[in-house]
């Protein structure tokens, strides 16, 4: 059986075993988590915050909450395609749906890609507020 295993994201440990908790995704059942926390954790990481590799993450968090004008949506979405084909290789990127809710003050980010080991697509939401 071939997967894929890393360390969580957010980090986190383990409460059953003490350790270090682990995700993965299996190539075979095309289940597991791994490559949508990647994702995540590419959209999440401003660039210069992961200590140790200073080139990692995207600026998008930084500007969602500027204004969400149609300008800004591009920009985001931009960075976003940008990051994600630059550091998450697994994936074919097919699109990235961002909607915001004025009342809420909070961004919803949908990533829509292929896994490109097994062709099954995927999509990662991740929501920020």
């Amino acid at each position: 059986m071939e997967e894929w295993r890393g360390i969580t994201f957010p980090f986190k440990i383990d409460t059953s075993t003490g350790r270090v908790a682990t995700s993965y995704y299996n190539l075979e059942s095309s289940k597991g988590t791994k490559i949508k926390e990647s994702i995540e954790q590419i959209i999440l990481v401003q660039i210069g915050e992961m200590w140790g590799w200073s080139i990692f993450g995207s600026k998008s968090i930084s500007l969602i909450f500027q204004g969400m004008n149609s300008s800004f949506h591009y920009i985001i979405r931009h960075l976003l395609i940008k990051a994600i084909d630059k550091f998450e290789k697994r994936v074919k990127l097919v699109n990235i749906a961002i909607s915001y809710d004025d009342e809420e003050r909070s961004v919803k980010i949908v990533v829509y890609y292929i896994v490109l080991k097994t062709q099954e697509p995927e999509e990662t939401v991740v929501e920020v507020s």
